[in-house]
């Protein structure tokens, strides 16, 4: 069994912000994400299986997405704001990024699910 200790992860020698750096990168990830995401729920809504679909579903789906996104960034737009400033991050950095990937994931699973119900 894994020690608590040894699943934390540590950060490299002669860095002391390897961790910051790790959600930096991830939250410019699920920033790309997001837009990746929202093209394709904007391309698939216009095929003609799409059609009858209802128009606040289709914007629950997209608002979810884009608050995902919007979170991510400002993660990303936090962490560089403050080391440029010389101080720590926010608090609120890791419970933003939490909304930030329940978002997206709530987007598409509901998109998901909507597109699956329009083409069967």
């Amino acid at each position: 069994m894994i020690e608590e200790d040894d699943a934390r992860l540590k950060p490299v020698p002669g860095s002391e912000h390897y961790s910051e750096t790790l959600l930096y990168d991830y939250s410019k990830f699920l920033t790309t994400i997001s837009l990746l995401a929202l093209g394709g729920i904007l391309s698939l809504s216009q095929t003609d299986g799409l059609r009858d679909v209802k128009a606040f579903n289709l914007a629950w789906s997209i608002g979810a997405v884009i608050i995902g996104g919007i979170s991510a960034f400002s993660v990303s737009h936090d962490i560089v704001t403050s080391r440029a400033k010389g101080r720590e991050p926010s608090r609120w950095v890791r419970p933003t990024m939490s909304i930030a990937l329940a978002g997206i994931g709530l987007g598409l699973g509901g998109f998901v699910h909507i597109f699956w119900k329009a083409i069967t």
